[in-house]
This record gives C-alpha cells, structure tokens and sequence, in this order.
C-alpha cells in the first residue's frame, strides 16, 4: 500500500515533436520505507530491554538508545507515553541469549525468556545490546571557512533482538551502524575538549538512535516526486487525469496500446508511465521490465533515474 498526497500538477516542455510537445506532469506521493518488519503491537503489550554494561556511562547510553526506540513506537503506532514499558537489565545477569562479552550464555534460554514475560506481563520484546561508539573524526569538506564552526563525525553501532516469547521465537535482528554528525565552534574545541563535549551528548544521540532502531519495526513514509508524461490529447490527458486520482489499473489499460506505438518516443513515454504505475502498486518487478522495455525506445533522463530506483527496489544492482 501506498499513501497519496497531490500537491501540485506542472506541465512541462520537454522535447518537441512533430506537432505535438509532451508535457510533464509532476505529483508528490508518500512511499512507504525499503526496510521494515511489522511486529503486532497493541496497547502495552510489548518491553523495550536495555542490556547494560556495568559501566555508568554505557549504561545510560544505552538506556536512552531504549527510551528513544519506546517513545518512537508509541509516536508510530498512535500509543499513550508510557504504554511501552522500558526496563534495563544487567548484562552480567542476562540470560535470554548471547550478548556481548557475556560468555556464559551460548543459546537462547526460553525458560528465562518466559520468566521475563510473566514478570512483565509483555507479548513482545524487543531488546537493545551492544551499543558502541567508534572514534569520532572531522571531515575537511565540514569546516567552515566563512563560519568559525565544524562537523564532527561519531560512529556507532548498536544491536537490536525482536523476540516473541509466546511462540518463543526471534522475529528480527539487526546491527545498525551508522553515523551522527555534531556541530560544534572549531575555535574553541581542542581535541580533548571535542572527546568531552561528544561524550556529553552522547546520551541524547543515543535517544535518536533508539528511534531510528524503532523506524525499521512499522511503516516509515518519505514523499517523494514523481512524474508522467502526457499530450494534448484525450486518451493520454485521461490516463493521467485517472492516475491522479489513484486508479493505476484504469490508466494502465490506456497507455497499453500507446507502448506500442509506431513512434519510439511516444512508446517509450508510454512504457515509461506504465512503469511509474507499477511502482505505485508496488509491482516492482513489473515495473522493472517496462521502464528497461521504455529505455529500449528512447533514453531519457527520468527513465534512466527510475530504472536505477527500481533495480534498487528489486536488489538487482
């Protein structure tokens, strides 16, 4: 499924043709996120675990990683603050599964898991390990010339467990590693001074990184633009007119015969819809085999952009 908004419609000159000039018609729609898996999540049933290390400081880092990833799936999926439960568990103490430098747990301990959920009365784990921050650096091209100030790059990497404790079973892991960017004033930071003002941020970076953990278990929508060509003509005016009030299928059965044009522009315009139409409906595959066939007619920048997005889609770069 997809989200629509139009925002606006543009007609465009782009080539032109013998009599006939397409046009350009652009429109925003909301996609919805590569990757993600949707855990059932309803009221308070679901924990967020943070496995701590014994330091202070990693233990509130990774505390914050738990909180940040709580209030995102509350924010996500419309829940009251609150309804998803936070707890932290020592890592020396924890015995669910691997994790970390805990040697003394080689496999999943579904007894202990199960203990977890009569404690907590929760049908849905999801736990946050091994968080760790790597040495930070500055990217020449990030300092200002014109501004005393510069980018500072820190690393990280953080683990993620999804567990179902009634079926007794893991339904997602992860290890995200990633990037954030700090802006400080380069005049006033020596080297040591830049190590103790990230160290200071760190826990409030740390809430940011539990929420990007928590985008990959529910749907994430970006917007996006996107376009179809058209003419001054009835059958391709009323293909888009039908696109743009969401009936794909309609305006595909119009374009179909324009792909088979004797004219290897308009076909490939044509092919080139149909393959938008396709995305729309999420009909990668699909979608795929028309923009290459539209590309085989004529090139033309927005096709060979979609065709990069679609093997993208497709995992076939």
């Amino acid at each position: 499924m997809k989200r629509f908004s139009i925002l606006a419609v543009a007609a465009l000159l782009m080539s032109v043709m013998a009599g006939c000039l397409p046009q350009a018609r652009y429109f925003n729609v909301d996609v919805r996120g590569e990757n993600f898996v949707e855990i059932p999540i309803e009221g308070n049933s679901v924990a967020v675990f943070s496995i701590v290390a014994q330091n202070k400081y990693d233990s509130v880092r990774c505390s914050s990683v738990a909180l940040g990833l709580a209030e995102k799936i509350e924010a996500d999926r419309g829940l009251e603050k609150g309804d998803v439960a936070v707890y932290s568990v020592p890592k020396i103490e924890f015995r669910g599964f691997p994790s970390g430098q805990n040697e003394k747990v080689v496999e999943v301990d579904t007894e202990y898991l199960s203990q977890l959920m009569v404690k907590t009365g929760a049908k849905m784990f999801v736990f946050v390990d091994n968080l760790r921050f790597g040495q930070y650096s500055v990217p020449y091209s990030s300092v200002s010339q014109e501004f005393d100030n510069m980018n500072v790059l820190v690393p990280y990497a953080v683990d993620m467990n999804v567990y179902d404790p009634v079926k007794g079973q893991s339904l997602f892991k992860l290890e995200l590693k990633d990037s954030v960017y700090m802006q400080m004033v380069s005049s006033v930071v020596s080297e040591r001074k830049v190590g103790a003002m990230i160290s200071n941020y760190l826990p409030s970076i740390a809430g940011k990184i539990g929420e990007k953990l928590a985008s990959y278990l529910s749907v994430q929508w970006e917007t996006q633009e996107r376009m179809l060509v058209s003419f001054d003509d009835f059958k391709w005016e009323k293909a888009c007119d039908l696109a743009q009030d969401f009936k794909w299928e309609e305006a595909i059965k119009i374009w179909m015969p324009l792909a088979e044009s004797e004219n290897p522009k308009k076909a490939a315009y044509a092919a080139y819809n149909i393959a938008v139409g396709c995305e729309m409906m999420e009909r990668f595959d699909l979608s795929r085999k028309w923009i290459e066939f539209s590309l085989k007619k004529y090139k033309f920048k927005e096709a060979l952009l979609m065709n990069e997005y679609i093997k993208k889609r497709t995992g076939s770069l």
